[in-house]
């Protein structure tokens, strides 16, 4: 089957199908995820945030606090 064809086929889905389906294959993707390599550039930017953070050097907010404001931002 084509992707265009499997495409017609979720569209054709309801919603909560739909979801399902979603979460079947970002699993899918996660048990995969050590064959993913990143770019050089990205582990490199990686490491320059870890140090930051392990050198008290990035800002922090709480999750809750975080998720409150991009609500307040978005809404």
């Amino acid at each position: 089957m084509r992707i265009d064809e499997i495409k017609e086929e979720i569209y054709k889905l309801s919603l909560s199908d739909k979801l399902m389906l979603v979460e079947d294959v970002w699993d899918d993707i996660g048990k995969s995820n050590a064959q993913i390599t990143l770019p050089e550039w990205q582990a490199e930017e990686l490491d320059a945030r870890i140090k930051a953070y392990n050198k008290g050097q990035v800002d922090t907010v709480e999750w809750g606090e975080a998720h409150k404001g991009f609500r307040d931002k978005y809404r």
